[in-house]
């Protein structure tokens, strides 16, 4: 699978900064990543900046699936950008 990596700042529903990086499938529109990361944010109109991190994007080069098996060996997985509810208690 070869990604994208951009470096990401969003306004949370709270009004604190988030800050973290953002991984796609290669070659994904900006607009469409700035539209998984508001989904993701969850606030009404979260101010986005995002920029691409070509050092971190694998954009010529796939993760080797050997490297996707040590990554779930060390019980880390990759996962698709996407907010996870959950409720209190």
């Amino acid at each position: 699978m070869k990604i994208d990596v951009y470096d990401t700042y969003a306004t949370a529903l709270d009004g604190t900064i988030l800050h973290f990086d953002s991984l796609v499938p290669a070659g994904m529109r900006q607009n469409e990543v700035e539209q998984l990361i508001h989904d993701f944010v969850g606030a009404d109109d979260p101010e986005i900046e995002i920029a691409l991190d070509r050092w971190k994007s694998s954009g010529q080069t796939p993760i080797a699936p050997g490297t996707l098996a040590k990554v779930e060996r060390c019980g880390f997985a990759v996962v698709p950008l996407r907010r996870i509810g959950r409720t209190a208690g």
